[in-house]
């Protein structure tokens, strides 16, 4: 299970139509969402056999780098996000960004950690869901996590964890 920030903003979606995006429900050449194809092809998956959700799933107003206040991130987590994992209750989940880890953690009333600590493999547990971070897959989750190569190395342990999960 993969769960992102947020999917979009009104800026987006006022504008013209997007067809792709109706047809396939994201921007398939967006950065992003290309990165993470690759990211997870890395793991031996495709992005259509993950169940993937945004912790946030409301429409941001204004700008699509229109930042959500942390606190509308953990309700969202707790009201959304978590009876979601529950529901689908998969082997392993990877959080997307440092937010949206953060917003998981104090969700489940657990402390946030650094964030280097969160991307070693520091792994959270609900139930025994296992959960774990992943610098977000845009230009600036993947400059600020010190380069693609750090992200690679990111994903290899996470590579691990799925396959030590049985997959």
């Amino acid at each position: 299970m993969l769960i992102g920030q947020d999917w979009s903003s009104s800026d987006i979606l006022n504008g013209p139509k997007n067809e792709e995006i109706k047809r396939l429900g994201q921007t398939f050449d967006l950065e992003t969402n290309q990165n993470l194809r690759q990211l997870l092809r890395r793991m031996n998956l495709d992005f259509e056999n993950t169940y993937a959700t945004n912790l946030f799933p409301f429409i941001k107003s204004g700008r699509l780098d229109t930042p959500i206040s942390a606190a509308d991130m953990t309700l969202c987590a707790s009201r959304y996000a978590i009876p979601q994992i529950e529901i689908v209750a998969p082997k392993m989940v990877v959080c997307l960004g440092k937010k949206t880890f953060d917003a998981i953690l104090r969700a489940l009333r657990q402390p946030t950690i650094p964030w280097a600590d969160a991307l070693q493999g520091h792994r959270t547990l609900l139930d025994d869901i296992e959960i774990y971070a992943s610098p977000h897959t845009g230009r600036w989750g993947i400059m600020n996590a010190g380069g693609m190569q750090r992200v690679h190395e990111i994903w290899e342990r996470l590579a691990a964890c799925l396959l030590r999960l049985g997959h």
